[in-house]
């Protein structure tokens, strides 16, 4: 029997940054990770799970 198994890595990294307010902080952060500014590799991983496909 063959089954498919769905491998899920969660990465995850804080970054201080310093902002007028919560939302501020966000958009800085987040324009950094997709300009590569805040790249995450293995050591950064948080969790894994391994789940059953039906």
């Amino acid at each position: 029997m063959t089954y498919t198994i769905e491998v899920t890595a969660t990465l995850t990294r804080w970054v201080d940054v310093e902002a007028d307010d919560f939302f501020d902080a966000r958009d800085q952060v987040q324009q950094q990770y997709y300009e590569g500014k805040i790249p995450l590799d293995d050591n950064d991983l948080s969790t894994t799970e391994f789940n059953r496909v039906p």
